[in-house]
């Protein structure tokens, strides 16, 4: 009885949360299609937006803002989640995408491929960056187990940062060397106002892909947390769920670095938030960080407009300025925060 009672509040408090996130996304959503270089009223928005792109400010909504605003918001979504999963597969709390070197290896082959095909097209981009993507992981995975003693969180953590850094530096070299460093500028500090409506499909097609995994590894990845001996002994599979967790990851990650260039800490700061507001069943801890993670983004995009006006400021450095306070908190509290 005392179960369900504790089960009844932790689902009232999630909700509660949820639905003040949302309040907070949506006004979010609004100020980033209302605010910009011209500034309009609620009310001209809203004529806008139901005008269509009949008319210059229709046109300014629909075909640069409204894009812009929901790739940030999948993108945000996309590494928080991405945070979560690998925080619980690596046990370290300093675990997230860029962190552990998954973008730089993205940024490795796109480099790559924009050196040998400086045309190469957007599908094109999205390809390279996952193969990155891929070939990082498995490297991390690898080298992580190659050690003695086999793969263990602190390996995890330095075997990413050891192959990133070791792939920004080729890469470095690599766009220097073929002339192609301006384009990946773009890439290492993050950026959404070249983002349109063919980036807000590509995300929504991984990230309709991945949901269905998702939904799935909510209670099995919720039992990994505790340890694969527990997992097992309650009946999970757990290398089936690591597998599945980072094709997920891969996924996710993939597509973002692909639209949005290496954006980082996203990962990083929102699984904790969560777990401090709703705690660390993923039933609960999942949908807060995929809201949280929508509107640190939406709002981080908003900010970079307005930081060196009228230039933008990529959103890479607005998420880095909020990030970096909370990696030294994380490190002061928790020391290499491996729990």
């Amino acid at each position: 009885m005392k179960k369900k009672s504790s089960n009844k509040k932790a689902r009232v408090k999630t909700f509660f949360i949820l639905l003040v996130s949302v309040v907070l996304l949506f006004a979010t959503m609004v100020a980033s299609l209302a605010l910009g270089s011209a500034h309009y009223s609620l009310e001209t928005l809203q004529e806008a937006l139901m005008s269509g792109t009949d008319t210059k400010e229709g046109q300014i909504i629909w075909d640069i803002r409204m894009p812009r605003m929901l790739t940030a918001l999948l993108v945000g979504c996309f590494l928080a989640v991405s945070g979560a999963f690998m925080q619980t597969l690596t046990r370290n709390a300093l675990a997230e995408p860029g962190l552990l070197g998954i973008s730089s290896g993205a940024a490795f082959v796109l480099v790559i491929g924009l050196a040998l095909f400086p045309g190469m097209t957007a599908a094109g981009t999205t390809a390279a960056a996952m193969v990155g993507a891929t070939i990082t992981m498995v490297l991390i995975l690898a080298l992580a187990n190659w050690t003695k003693g086999g793969s263990s969180p602190v390996k995890l953590a330095l075997a990413g940062m050891a192959i990133g850094m070791f792939l920004t530096s080729l890469t470095t070299a690599i766009s220097l060397y073929f002339d192609v460093a301006k384009s990946m500028s773009f890439w290492y500090a993050g950026a959404l106002y070249t983002a349109g409506w063919g980036d807000v499909k590509l995300l929504s097609l991984f990230g309709l892909t991945a949901l269905p995994v998702l939904l799935y590894l909510l209670r099995p990845m919720t039992i990994v947390r505790f340890g694969d001996d527990v997992a097992r002994s309650l009946g999970v599979q757990v290398k089936m769920v690591q597998f599945l967790a980072v094709i997920t990851i891969l996924l996710l990650t993939g597509s973002s670095v692909a639209v949005a260039g290496s954006i980082s800490f996203v990962g990083l700061i929102i699984p904790h938030i969560s777990k401090m507001l709703v705690g660390e069943d993923y039933f609960h801890m999942i949908p807060v960080s995929i809201v949280l993670g929508g509107l640190l983004l939406v709002l981080a995009d908003l900010g970079s407009k307005f930081m060196n006006p009228p230039f933008e400021t990529s959103v890479g450095i607005v998420t880095a300025l909020i990030g970096v306070p909370f990696f030294l908190y994380l490190i002061k509290r928790r020391g290499v925060g491996i729990k």
